[in-house]
């Protein structure tokens, strides 16, 4: 805390307390007596507001190969049968479950052949690897 917040705090319990002397609890009392007192702030915990946690999410590195796709998703920890990869022809996901549950979505600039996907999960790293469509040129010949 900086000196100011101090400063605001000290000035808001000597508001507090005088409210509190103002009351007709202490009516009684001589303006000569001396008083004892005692501050406490109890500080209410609001509810855990789970959507404003903060998520897991892994480091990936996404490399644009001249024949594919090369994705590494870093995830150490993770048992290699709670990775969950989808793939279709404009994306992939990678979901994992366990006590860092995350869900990824990678897009694709180019269409990927689904069948031609090969893994490898080593140190933590999960390595994707998937083959771009080739575009066949159509020539049109009279």
């Amino acid at each position: 805390m900086a000196e100011n917040d101090f400063n605001d705090l000290e000035e808001i319990v000597n508001k507090l307390v005088k409210e509190l002397f103002d009351t007709d609890a202490f009516k009684d009392l001589n303006p000569s007596d001396q008083v004892v007192y005692d501050v406490s702030i109890k500080l209410k915990q609001k509810p855990l507001n789970k959507s404003k946690l903060k998520v897991f999410e892994p480091l990936v590195d996404v490399i644009d190969e001249k024949t594919g796709y090369r994705i590494l998703f870093e995830i150490p920890g993770f048992d290699e049968e709670k990775l969950n990869l989808k793939v279709s022809p404009l994306n992939l996901n990678l979901k994992v479950k366990g006590s860092n549950s995350f869900s990824k979505t990678i897009d694709f600039k180019n269409p990927v052949i689904v069948d031609s996907v090969k893994t490898k999960y080593n140190n933590g790293i999960f390595e994707v690897f998937v083959l771009k469509e080739v575009k066949k040129k159509v020539s049109l010949k009279n």
